[in-house]
């Protein structure tokens, strides 16, 4: 395992099956990574303390290799980002963490965000991940029909949530 300053980052919502691959794919060649979850009010399914209280407990779950760090960006809002503002959370991320990052975890949805980013970060390895196929947006949109892909505490937020409790 090495020792290198591993990130992967996302809006993770709801965090689902297809993360946890991931999560675990980076954990077989990594001692531990820092884990940037963007919270958008708004667009977020839920608060910012229920998120949060959900990846305390993913990273808990993960014997506390998963080093969680929630984050708002305003120019960050869904999915409608660019490579430009991808580079600014980078920096970001880098900033919060004191030094330089090695490798960025992402899935496929991100690689046409890319292009180009060896120029910027010539040091940095980005490595993108083939999911299981599940969405968060899948999810989003019949929370009750993909309750097997998401942990069972995000399911009865969410549903708690759906029904106004």
């Amino acid at each position: 395992m090495s020792e290198k300053v591993v990130v992967s980052m996302g809006s993770f919502n709801p965090p689902h099956k297809g993360h946890f691959e991931m999560f675990d794919e980076i954990l077989k060649v990594n001692e531990k990574f820092h884990l940037f979850v963007r919270y958008n009010e708004g667009v977020d399914l839920t608060s910012r303390e229920v998120k949060e209280k959900w990846f305390e407990r993913i990273s808990a779950e993960y014997d506390n290799r998963i080093i969680i760090h929630v984050f708002t960006m305003e120019d960050m809002k869904g999915k409608d980002y660019n490579p430009h503002i991808l580079a600014g959370a980078i920096h970001y991320f880098e900033s919060l963490l004191g030094e330089p990052i090695d490798e960025a975890w992402t899935g496929e949805d991100a690689a046409p965000l890319l292009e180009g980013m060896d120029k910027e970060f010539p040091n940095l390895k980005f490595v993108v991940t083939k999911r299981c196929g599940i969405t968060s947006t899948d999810i989003r949109n019949d929370i009750e029909g993909h309750k097997d892909c998401m942990p069972v505490y995000v399911y009865e937020d969410l549903m708690r949530i759906t029904r106004g409790e």
